[in-house]
């Protein structure tokens, strides 16, 4: 459809501005290798090592794609809520319509290889399992998103079980026709340390006075501190200790 003059002229007017967040991505190659070769490789494999004796130290672990999708997105909220609860911060998924939500993103059935939202788990233990990492992904085509994800770090504290399962993920992933694996909007320290891909995203304002114009300058001024502070893991992290602090 051809943009008229006028058209030309209003879009001329909008001011981008850079969000504070951007979404990271990892291009997946033909195989495992091909993919860890994008990244530090030996640190990966060796964190990974690592994490694995320990599981394998406290009984055994296993992961797949969730056998009831519903009860696992059930565990979902509730780990995600006390995450929540420990870092001070609101619960997104606390509504009643937002879980109602993902519960039929997570009843939907596949589109050959396609879904709206699998979750996949991993446990660890046993007399019973614990899980203690889960992922939300959808598919489409050739990429892979990753919607959200939760951990309980209390059975072994500090051994990173999530960044353990988007492992097993990815791995799984690489050479099976997916190309990307999108770790989606946001910007934290273990998708920084996954991703080769990072992907700017901009809000685009129209001021119509002084006032408007005030406000976007502000806006502006503001997500660029915002995104100097997230773009510094040491910095960050004392902000977020101290709300945390804060709201106790």
């Amino acid at each position: 459809m051809a943009v008229t003059g006028a058209g030309e002229r209003l879009f001329a007017a909008f001011r981008p501005a850079q969000g504070v967040n951007a979404s990271f991505q990892l291009e997946l190659g033909p195989d495992f290798d091909a993919t860890l070769s994008r990244l530090d490789a030996s640190r990966r494999m060796k964190k990974f090592r690592a994490t694995a004796r320990k599981f394998d130290a406290a009984g055994a672990w296993r992961w797949g794609e969730a056998a009831n999708q519903v009860e696992a997105l059930d565990l979902f909220f509730r780990q995600k809520a006390a995450r929540f609860r420990a870092m001070g911060l609101p619960d997104v998924f606390a509504k009643t319509e937002t879980k109602e939500f993902f519960r039929r993103l997570a009843s939907t059935p596949k589109r050959g290889d396609d879904y709206a939202l699998r979750l996949f788990t991993l446990e660890i233990g046993g007399n019973p399992a614990r899980t203690v990492a889960i992922a939300g992904l959808s598919r489409h085509g050739h990429r892979v998103t990753c919607q959200f994800g939760s951990i309980d770090d209390e059975v072994l504290p500090g051994s990173s079980p999530g960044d353990f399962l988007f492992h097993l993920l990815i791995e799984s992933l690489s050479g099976g026709g997916i190309s990307i694996f999108d770790f989606g909007v946001g910007d934290q320290p273990y998708k920084r340390a996954w991703c080769n891909v990072e992907t700017a995203l901009y809000d685009f304002m129209l001021p119509l006075n002084a006032k408007g114009v005030a406000m976007a300058n502000a806006h502006e001024a503001i997500g660029h501190a915002k995104r100097w502070i997230k773009e510094r893991p040491k910095v960050y992290g004392a902000i977020q200790s101290a709300r945390a602090r804060f709201r106790a």
